[in-house]
């Protein structure tokens, strides 16, 4: 009986490779989100996302711009967010990054107006997915190389699982507070869940962040 032939690793396989990775990403990404149970229905709450989030964190928590001291943080509070809560998340990082500065003032500072989540992240997605298809050209010619192509594959699961827990939520959008003195800027991502009643009031998702890009 003639042997089965081994994976390829040519071009053609490497595509393969790629598509097959990122099913299997999107594949756990929609199970994981499907496991939550909002009595009978298949919303996820606010807290539930939150804790999944968390839990994926502890591998990996690097999201783009971001630096090693400032990890995306994650957190929920009863009601809708608005200026003066965008404001106190950006106030807290620029302190913390001029800690012991006695003279320090925070700057005037704008809140940007709302993105979509599919504005932000499908940029995000994209460069991921061409970084991870860079890496394994560079493995295909050498595996010494591998160790980047894992990295750029954690990097690529993490912001597609990002994305798609939000996309579980309602009224989604990517804010940026920033000024024109000071390089960071602070990300906010939001989502919310509940009706905004008293028996089901609204409960925000907030992920946020300080960023030096762009």
């Amino acid at each position: 009986m003639q042997a089965s032939p081994s994976p390829s690793l040519t071009p053609s396989g490497g595509l393969f490779y790629l598509f097959f990775l990122f099913m299997v990403v999107f594949t756990i990404t929609r199970v994981s989100l499907e496991q939550f149970r909002y009595g009978d229905s298949l919303m996820a709450t606010a807290s539930q996302i939150a804790s999944a989030i968390r839990l994926s964190l502890k591998d990996i928590n690097d999201f783009p711009g971001t630096t090693s001291d400032s990890p995306l943080k994650i957190s929920t509070f009863k009601g809708t967010i608005d200026e003066k809560k965008y404001l106190s998340l950006d106030a807290a990082y620029r302190r913390k990054a001029n800690e012991g500065n006695t003279t320090y003032q925070l700057p005037t500072r704008v809140v940007g107006s709302p993105k979509t989540l599919a504005e932000v992240f499908n940029p995000l997605i994209s460069s991921a997915v061409s970084a991870v298809s860079t890496a394994k050209t560079a493995y295909d010619t050498d595996p010494a190389t591998f160790p980047a192509l894992e990295v750029a594959t954690e990097n690529a699961e993490y912001v597609i699982q990002l994305y798609g827990h939000f996309k579980a939520l309602a009224n989604t959008k990517v804010v940026e507070v920033s000024t024109t003195s000071e390089v960071p800027k602070t990300l906010v991502i939001t989502g919310e869940t509940g009706a905004g009643t008293q028996l089901d009031p609204t409960i925000t998702l907030i992920a946020h962040a300080s960023v030096i890009y762009g």
